[in-house]
Formats: structure tokens, C-alpha cells, sequence
């Protein structure tokens, strides 16, 4: 990791710009960003040396205490997804602020940053693997990806086949309604599972 680190501030230096940087940044910046599993000091470390160095601000997260989870009996979260903003757009955006959202059926949870208290950015798409063992909609989305009838330019069809994919998928995700309502149904039960497990830790019954 510190090689990667190294090479966002090399390439930060060649842009005189303010930087907003968002991610699974796979680290933590201190012991009390992880619950469960061990805590690699030297890693947490060289983060911190790296937020120095890009004059970025490591904002607070507003709404959970963890992004990530491991999915298993024996627990383990982290707070690995975070944005990093220079300290300029905060002056420009004082009202900023980064919040995170319940995770789904992922082990990621979703981080938006947002300027106005009500509005925490657009809400995220989630992509399933299971969609891709439906034949039919793998067949429309290979056709759409492989039709060049436009001639406009490269960013606009790029931008038009990712938009139409999403909109296949999403058709075809709602047409199945007792799929969503249940994938619903184990959402909100998974974040009350989740909630409980970080505040008094795992039980039998949890």
C-alpha cells in the first residue's frame, strides 16, 4: 500500500487543484476504526503519513461507525470506506458532510457526501452477481454494448450503454416483485442484526 500512496501524491503534485477523494481505501487510520480481527499498526501508519502529505482532511462520518463488514459468526468491522477533501472545499462548502448509509445484503456500506442536510447525494446503484446468471438479460445487454449505430463521440456512447444497462437491469429487477420486496425484507433485518452485534457484540441468539 505505501507504494500506492506514494504514487496519489506523486500524481497529485502535477495537479494544482482541490482533491476530493473517495474509496475502499482497504486500511484504517486508527485502532478504534476496527472492531474484530487484528490492527496493523504500521499499516494505519503509513494512511496518516499519506493524509499528511496530500493535504487532505479525513472527514467524520456521520450516520454509522463502520463501512465494512465481514459477513461471519465470528465478527469483524472496519471503517475502510471514506472520502479525504482538501481543506479549501470545506471552506467553500462549510455545510459538507460525509454520512454512511446501512449496508445491504454487500459487506460494504455505502458513503455519500452532501452539502445540504437532507440530501446525501444520489442514491447508489447496487449490482447483484446473481443477475448475471440470467441468460436473457445478459443477451440484451451484450446486443445494446455491441450496437454501433451512433456516431457521436466516444464519452457519449460510453455514458449511453452504461445508462442503458442500468435501466435492463433495474426493468428486470422490478418486474420480479416478491424478489425485491424480499431482498428488502433482509435488508432492514440485517441492519438490525448489524446494529446489535457492534453495540453489545454477537450472542447466540444474534
Amino acid at each position: 500500500m505505501r507504494e500506492l500512496w506514494g504514487f496519489m501524491v506523486n500524481v497529485q503534485q502535477y495537479f494544482d487543484r482541490p482533491w476530493i477523494m473517495r474509496g475502499d481505501f482497504n486500511t484504517i487510520s486508527n485502532e478504534s476504526e476496527r472492531r474484530g480481527g487484528g490492527f496493523n499498526k504500521w499499516s494505519a501508519k503509513a494512511f496518516n503519513i499519506f493524509i499528511l502529505q496530500a493535504k487532505v482532511i479525513d472527514m467524520p462520518v456521520h450516520g454509522i461507525t463502520f463501512s465494512w463488514s465481514n459477513n461471519r459468526e465470528n465478527g469483524s468491522w472496519a471503517r475502510l470506506d471514506r472520502f479525504l477533501v482538501s481543506p479549501v472545499v470545506l471552506t467553500w462548502f462549510p455545510d459538507m458532510v460525509q454520512r454512511g448509509l446501512p449496508r445491504s445484503i454487500s459487506d460494504h456500506g455505502a458513503i455519500t457526501l452532501g452539502v445540504v442536510k437532507d440530501f446525501w447525494g444520489p442514491r447508489p446503484f447496487r449490482f447483484n452477481n446473481e443477475w448475471l446468471k440470467d441468460r436473457d438479460l445478459m443477451t440484451e445487454i451484450q446486443n445494446q454494448w455491441e450496437d454501433r449505430s451512433t456516431t457521436r463521440s466516444s464519452s457519449f456512447i460510453l455514458h449511453s450503454k452504461l445508462r442503458r444497462s442500468k435501466f435492463l437491469i433495474k426493468r428486470k429487477v422490478f418486474s420480479r416483485k416478491k424478489d425485491v420486496s424480499t431482498t428488502k425484507a433482509l435488508e432492514e433485518w440485517l441492519a438490525k442484526v448489524d446494529e446489535k452485534a457492534v453495540s453489545i457484540d454477537w450472542t447466540e441468539e444474534l
